[in-house]
């Protein structure tokens, strides 16, 4: 699970390198939590393949060492899914801002 989440991690850096770049008509400063990830998986299970959405609810329920990272990359990982997409609105768009 190590592997999985460092794997994760450095998906969820290149995707917070692809959110900084965004220029669409979505606002990035308002962005989901991990908590909103981790109890609204219906948003998102269907737009990542099993190993990966396992991934991500590992990374969202981490606890221990590390836990803020895991979840924090995770969310990274999925708010730029919904950044970059034109088909997709941002689900929590009145949710926190990003700091």
């Amino acid at each position: 699970m190590k592997i999985l989440g460092s794997v994760l991690a450095i998906g969820a850096s290149l995707a917070l390198a692809a959110s900084a770049a965004y220029a669409g008509e979505k606002d990035p400063d308002f962005l989901c939590s991990p908590g909103y990830f981790k109890n609204h998986t219906e948003v998102w299970a269907d737009l990542v393949d099993q190993a990966t959405f396992d991934a991500l609810i590992a990374d969202l329920t981490a606890t221990g060492a590390h836990n803020g990272d895991l979840k924090q990359s995770a969310a990274a990982f999925l708010n730029a899914i919904f950044l970059n997409s034109d088909k997709l609105e941002i689900p929590c768009e009145d949710g926190d801002p990003v700091e």
